[in-house]
């Protein structure tokens, strides 16, 4: 007969939950291109975006989950002053702000459109001067001709922080486990390598005596959608007690956007750790 039970705070294991709150998303773009409109300014090159940073919040708005709003844009160039844009709005989709004075220009209007933060991959970013509005909503009715057409990808930069950590002796080494608190990505790295089939998931740093530091991630609840409406809460292990020989499973509590609490699914540490290591 098998015995199930949790490991909790004893010589095998131990475990401390250290945050518990999601930081705002930072995300940062370094594969950018600009198509030029048929106008052009002839001091101003905005053909070579260099670099996109993009700040967004987590704004709880009750049933309906967590909306998000950009809080802050800066776009870089090679051959022309940095855009730093904030106030924006959503309006139809679309994320609207309108900068005053900007380069030579009285009004700039600046449209982040075809981004998904709950999937972050792609956006795009259009930057207008501003030659007709109205005074009944300046950024819903706002429009002019076209500078730019901005395109890039979202790569997710804020820094991570240790969630939760849990220490336990297995095949007579000890083994840390380190959870971050934010949902990763893998990037190619020979050093560390994933799960395979797994590129990005709960992301968890493991350390273990003779065998070096490796990062992995165990898969994220429902194929990975939603991935950034996921917050990792703390390490799941229990022990199964098989008449061969003890099973250790492994699997992360999360909170999802409304607030409730959910496991995934369990796996056999044993078999994570061969395909890691």
């Amino acid at each position: 007969m098998k015995n199930t039970r949790k490991l909790t705070l004893c010589a095998l294991l131990t475990t401390s939950a250290l945050y518990a709150q999601a930081a705002d998303t930072i995300y940062g773009s370094e594969f950018l291109t600009s198509t030029p409109s048929a106008y052009s300014f002839p001091t101003l090159d905005l053909s070579q975006p260099t670099y996109a940073s993009m700040q967004v919040t987590d704004m709880v708005t009750g049933s309906m989950g967590n909306q998000k709003r950009i809080e802050k844009l800066t776009l870089q160039f090679n051959n022309a002053n940095s855009l730093e844009v904030s106030n924006f709005r959503s309006v139809n989709g679309n994320y609207i702000a309108i900068v005053e004075d900007a380069w030579v220009f009285r009004k700039l209007l600046v449209i982040v459109e075809n981004v998904n933060f709950d999937q972050p991959d792609n956006f795009t970013v259009r930057l207008q001067v501003v030659e007709h509005s109205s005074n009944i909503d300046e950024l819903a009715y706002s429009a002019g001709t076209e500078l730019a057409r901005i395109q890039g990808n979202l790569i997710d930069k804020t820094p991570k922080k240790l969630i939760d950590k849990a220490t336990l002796n297995i095949n007579g080494k000890e083994l840390i486990l380190s959870l971050k608190n934010r949902v990763g990505r893998y990037s190619p790295d020979p050093i560390n390598m994933p799960v395979p089939g797994y590129d990005n998931g709960f992301e968890i740093e493991a350390t273990w005596m003779g065998h070096g530091t490796k990062t992995f991630f165990l898969p994220l609840p429902n194929n990975g959608s939603q991935t950034h409406n996921i917050a990792p809460i703390k390490f799941n292990i229990e022990e199964i007690n098989d008449p061969n020989h003890p099973i250790v499973t492994l699997s992360v509590e999360y909170k999802d956007s409304y607030g409730g609490s959910f496991n995934s699914n369990q796996h056999i540490l044993n078999d994570v750790l061969l395909q890691v290591f």
